[in-house]
């Protein structure tokens, strides 16, 4: 683990000597883009924390009232990747929230290299695109996009079989016409049991009309009901919204 500010980018480009590490943990330091290149040769590695770092900005942020801002846009942009190109294929859960991330979800998290990720945290970003490469992440169980500014998902959702919980709180998720926001895949091709949609702009009643979703009211309930009589608390709200 790595949480020494004043040492975070020294010691995260010397990170790969600990050939067998599993688990790194570098949250709430100041790595810009590029800091974490050397992990690329970590074999090994399993869990990456790298939250509430500034890896997806391309100038120097100004941290005023909680939020990131650029100090001024005439600022020399830094072309430096956020990310390594590669990932190491061992690692099965990344949690990269609040990092400035904008637009789609950068392409080297969606390498169909990464078949042993199992949980993805993007939470508290600026991405606007969930690509269909996600479908190459076949293991993926838990996906965590809260607070960013999501419209839609690709009908290519319904190719992560493993899909269990998928927390989209505060997007832009709505209804919008005769396109559907939410690919029916994403209710019939998974085992989605799990779907938060809490401070979307989206209603219980338009949701329900959505095509597959009666299909994961159903495997939802199943999966409540057994929790229950299991001595578990349920709750059978629709996806958070009213």
């Amino acid at each position: 683990n790595n949480n020494n500010n004043s040492s975070a980018t020294t010691s995260i480009k010397n990170i790969d000597t600990f050939q067998q590490l599993k688990s790194l943990n570098c949250e709430n330091n100041n790595l810009g883009p590029g800091s974490l290149e050397s992990i690329t040769n970590l074999s090994k590695l399993q869990i990456l924390k790298a939250s509430n770092n500034m890896l997806g900005f391309s100038s120097i942020p100004n941290k005023k009232g909680g939020k990131f801002q650029k100090k001024n846009k005439n600022i020399t942009t830094n072309t430096m990747p956020s990310l390594p190109t590669k990932l190491p294929s061992s690692l099965k859960q990344i949690t990269l929230n609040k990092n400035g991330f904008e637009g789609g979800i950068p392409p080297s998290i969606l390498s169909s290299s990464l078949l042993s990720l199992e949980k993805l945290d993007l939470s508290s970003n600026s991405i606007n695109l969930v690509p269909k490469e996600i479908s190459n992440l076949q293991n993926l169980s838990d996906l965590k996009l809260d607070e960013n500014f999501i419209t839609s998902l690709p009908e290519d959702m319904g190719m992560l079989r493993k899909l269990k919980t998928l927390s989209l709180k505060h997007n832009q998720i709505k209804a919008s016409g005769k396109v559907q926001t939410l690919p029916s895949e994403l209710f019939t091709d998974t085992i989605l049991a799990s779907l938060d949609l809490y401070g979307n702009p989206i209603t219980s009643t338009q949701i329900n009309d959505f095509l597959g979703f009666d299909k994961f009211l159903e495997r939802r309930q199943k999966v409540k009901t057994k929790d229950l009589y299991g001595g578990a608390m349920t709750n059978l709200d629709v996806c958070g919204l009213e």
